[in-house]
């Protein structure tokens, strides 16, 4: 295994990582803004009540996609595991 292999498996791993959880994310950032611009019309000055709200979201965003999110993650493992011959034996 040399060092570009390396770094191009890490980098896909992050590239990975950052597709799989970037609308999960964003799903919360909305949320949590919504539930801010709501706090602050109706002046209520609980930190706490946000956290449901993007709970639910998030789960429900994670449920949504569940099936993309095992399909893109089974993508990658199979490309990682095919690769690991060719790396360690050059070939």
């Amino acid at each position: 295994m040399n060092a570009e292999h390396a770094i191009e498996i890490g980098q896909t791993a992050v590239t990975t990582v950052l597709t799989l959880l970037g609308p999960i994310l964003a799903v919360a950032l909305v949320v949590g803004l919504l539930v801010a611009v709501f706090q602050t019309m109706t002046q209520i000055q609980d930190h706490s009540i946000s956290h449901i709200p993007k709970l639910v979201a998030m789960i429900l965003a994670l449920s949504i996609l569940l099936p993309w999110l095992l399909q893109r993650l089974t993508e990658y493992t199979s490309t990682v595991f095919t690769s690991i011959p060719s790396s360690l034996f050059g070939g």
